[in-house]
């Protein structure tokens, strides 16, 4: 659940203001040190995980992410994908570290909360 995931990550606050059949649009704002970044987004169940899309932003031109969790025995596979392109020309290796670094932390917390 996005919500949940939002409260384990701690550091992205994240608002639900409806809902369109099984999915959730949801407010995020991302706390920045440089200029926080806000977007609205729908959240939709696919299978054992989620896909979201942009629905509006005034920050980003372009977000799309999904993840999912598999079974593997004893252990959990957690696939994530995600293609962020700002409003404003940043250079795409910069956002592409940005996004790894806030991934490698959640995915810390994560295993953290789960363990």
């Amino acid at each position: 659940d996005p919500l949940k995931m939002a409260s384990i990550d701690g550091t992205t606050n994240v608002t639900q203001d409806g809902t369109e059949g099984s999915c959730k649009r949801l407010n995020y704002v991302i706390p920045n040190p440089v200029a926080s970044i806000s977007y609205r987004a729908k959240a939709c169940p696919r299978g054992t995980g989620w896909i979201y899309t942009l629905i509006s932003s005034d920050d980003l031109r372009e977000y799309h992410s999904s993840w999912s969790a598999t079974r593997e025995g004893t252990q959990t596979r957690i696939r994530y994908e995600i293609r962020t392109i700002p409003s404003i020309p940043v250079p795409q290796f910069i956002v592409n570290r940005q996004s790894q670094s806030a991934v490698d932390g959640f995915l810390t917390r994560l295993s953290n909360y789960l363990d």
